[in-house]
C-alpha cells in the first residue's frame, strides 16, 4: 500500500476527472473462427451520423503491409474481429462483441483505400444511438494534431466515405 492510498480512502469528496478521449480507442482481437490470431487497437471516427472503426490493414488482413506475406505461420487470415466496446455509463467496463470482417466468399467487408491499398483500411461500424456502447469519436476533439501520414490519410478516407 502506498502512502497516498490511506489519504484517498479517507476523502469522500475526491473527484477523478478522465478525459473522454481516453476511451476513443478500443482493443481488438483478430479471430479465425474462434481461434485468436492477434491483438490490436482501433479508434472511433465519426462523419455526419456514421461511425467508423479505424484500424491498420495488417489487423484485418493478417498480412505484413510491406511484403503482403501472412503474419501467421499457419497462413490463417482473420474472418472476424472481437471489438471490446466501451459500455455506456460504465467507465472502464468493456464488452467483447464479434463482428464478421469477410463475406461468405472470403472477400473483405472493410474499405480498402483505392490508391494506397493495404497501407490504410477503414472498417465501417454500424451504430445506432440506442445501442449500449459508448462511442467517443476522435473527430470530436477540438484540436487534432496528426504527425503520421497514415493517420491523415485515414481521416481523409473516412471523410470521403461519408
Amino acid at each position: 500500500m502506498s502512502a497516498v492510498e490511506p489519504a484517498v480512502r479517507e476523502r469522500s469528496d475526491l473527484v477523478v476527472m478522465i478525459d473522454s478521449y481516453s476511451v476513443s480507442t478500443v482493443p481488438l482481437e483478430m479471430l479465425f473462427n474462434q481461434t485468436n490470431l492477434s491483438q490490436g487497437t482501433g479508434f472511433i471516427w465519426k462523419v455526419g451520423n456514421d461511425f467508423f472503426l479505424i484500424t491498420n490493414w495488417h489487423n484485418l488482413s493478417g498480412k505484413n503491409p510491406f511484403t503482403g506475406k501472412h503474419l501467421s505461420a499457419t497462413l490463417a487470415e482473420p474472418n472476424a474481429v472481437r471489438v471490446w466496446w466501451n459500455v455506456r455509463d460504465k467507465l472502464g467496463h468493456k464488452a467483447g462483441i464479434e463482428h464478421s470482417i469477410r463475406d461468405n466468399d472470403g472477400h473483405p467487408l472493410w474499405y480498402i483505400h483505392p490508391v494506397h491499398g493495404r497501407k490504410i483500411d477503414v472498417w465501417r461500424c454500424q451504430y445506432h444511438p440506442q445501442n449500449r456502447w459508448n462511442l467517443t469519436p476522435s473527430t470530436q476533439w477540438k484540436t487534432l494534431t496528426c504527425r503520421s501520414k497514415s493517420a491523415w490519410m485515414c481521416s481523409c478516407l473516412a471523410t470521403r466515405l461519408a
